[in-house]
């Protein structure tokens, strides 16, 4: 779910408007703000727990993998029965046959069906393009007379300032209310359950960054932000950070210019961009080979948003909570596509050391906090593989094909996990896609242990992985019962 880039086809702008849309039945959007001082205190939506209701998902006007994500759409709307659709399009005059193109194929859907949909559109034409990153655009609470809240992060990284006229549209339609949160605190980073919340500890670190403050004597960097969630949102559970330390590993030492010349081979090269998170390996033999290799982790994060490695399972029979949280593996064969070459499996096998030493670390740590507050705790490991995209004849996509970023219901002998697919669809420029199906099938027998009915998508979600995302990052969930 990272901010939208150059290859996304999603220019980066600035600005917020304040928009509403008209309803048939004559209602007329409150537009009240009200701060979080006037409240006693809220309560997030479970992440898991509870029959789904309602799903929000943004429909932005420029999409480059339009088609791709429609599909994916469409497929959840055939999927979630009894579930209430909230679409937010975007009001571009740039776009208007490419959003009444894509409305038309979803109405044609629900329609076909019986999928209940409510379109909401901005009245006034956005000056910022919103991405279909639903999930980080705001989070969901109700107080203690069961109104609900949006709580909006503002100010919200420069890539994603659009967000703020979805969060906008969103409340003033379904709800009166919005609550401004003084800080960058994104959906995917926050993950609820009954008697806890965990959040990402990158949130706090960006926080403190964009404050530029310094932190107070006596308390952590977490502790600071911790602080500012308590005052401002007035949840009573406990935040539990979840975070790897910031010392260097293996692999850190092997991604510096100089170190990874001299480790890996005398004629590769390195191309850095401005965007740290990017980097672009080429090497030669018998040609060129490019290797695009992010840096996945945040600053003190594992990968890059904890719900692409972190599911919420709620209780078992015994009362322990169960977490499943991703093992990194190696998904793909050196002979498929990738050239046999050992200074690229040595760098590869770096990133799977990195992901998996910083990921056992924050296990570790969530077991410490877990066992300071009594809460038992069970850890369920699920397979997170490693895979890629060719493009062209020698360039090579690399990211996380994450199970974790599932929609899950926990809801008794009722719970459901809809998981995102990545080996069902046959690419005739990507056919080593069809060896992850093994990864599939595993991670649904997984969660069918764990009292999980599942449902597989016949669409993959190759798309929404290379840009650090899955089906998690682009729904919001408005309500449960």
């Amino acid at each position: 779910m990272q901010g939208e880039r150059k290859y996304r086809g999603i220019p980066d702008k600035r600005g917020r408007v304040i928009t509403h849309t008209e309803r048939g039945d004559g209602y007329k959007p409150a537009n009240k703000f009200r701060k979080s001082s006037e409240m006693k205190s809220l309560r997030l939506l479970p992440s898991s727990k509870g029959k789904i209701d309602s799903l929000l998902i943004s429909l932005p006007g420029l999409l480059h993998y339009k088609d791709e994500y429609l599909a994916v759409i469409g497929e959840l709307m055939t999927k979630l029965k009894g579930v209430k659709f909230i679409l937010v399009v975007e009001n571009n005059k740039d776009e208007k046959l490419e959003i009444a193109s894509s409305l038309q194929f979803l109405e044609d859907i629900a329609k076909e069906n019986g999928a209940d949909v409510t379109i909401l559109k901005s009245e006034d034409e956005v000056e910022d393009v919103f991405s279909i990153w639903s999930q980080d655009a705001f989070l969901v609470a109700q107080s203690e007379s069961g109104d609900t809240f949006f709580i909006k992060p503002f100010p919200k990284r420069e890539d994603r300032a659009g967000d703020d006229s979805v969060a906008e549209v969103v409340a003033q339609n379904l709800s009166d209310k919005i609550l401004d949160f003084p800080g960058i605190l994104e959906g995917g980073n926050v993950l609820v359950a009954e008697k806890f919340i965990l959040v990402g500890a990158d949130e706090a670190i960006y926080d403190i960054e964009n404050e530029k403050e310094d932190i107070p004597v006596g308390l952590s960097f977490f502790e600071t932000f911790e602080q500012k969630m308590k005052e401002h949102i007035k949840d009573g559970r406990p935040i539990i950070p979840v975070y790897s330390s910031a010392k260097k590993y293996q692999s850190d030492v092997n991604v510096e210019k100089e170190d990874l010349k001299r480790s890996i081979t005398k004629d590769i090269t390195t191309i850095y961009t401005d965007n740290t998170r990017d980097l672009s390996v080429a090497y030669s033999d018998g040609g060129q080979y490019h290797h695009t290799i992010y840096n996945w982790r945040g600053k003190r994060q594992a990968i890059y948003h904890i719900d692409l490695f972190m599911t919420l399972l709620g209780e078992d029979e015994c009362g322990n909570y169960r977490i499943m949280i991703g093992d990194p593996v190696a998904g793909y064969e050196t002979t498929e596509g990738i050239k046999r070459d050992d200074r690229i499996n040595d760098f590869l096998h770096y990133q799977l050391e990195d992901a998996t030493s910083r990921i056992n670390e924050c296990i570790g740590r969530l077991t410490s906090n877990f066992a300071k507050l009594g809460i038992p705790l069970k850890i369920i490991r699920n397979p997170l593989p490693l895979t890629y995209q060719k493009i062209g004849r020698r360039k090579r996509l690399w990211y996380w094909a994450s199970y974790n970023n599932a929609l899950v219901e926990i809801n008794g002998k009722e719970s459901r996990a809809f998981l995102p697919s990545y080996g069902t669809e046959k690419d005739k420029d990507n056919q080593h896609w069809a060896g992850l199906k093994k990864y599939d099938d595993e991670n649904h027998k997984i969660f069918q242990r764990e009292g999980f009915k599942t449902c597989k998508f016949s669409n993959n979600f190759h798309f929404l992985a290379e840009r650090s995302g899955a089906l998690h990052c682009i729904v919001k969930c408005l309500s449960r019962s």
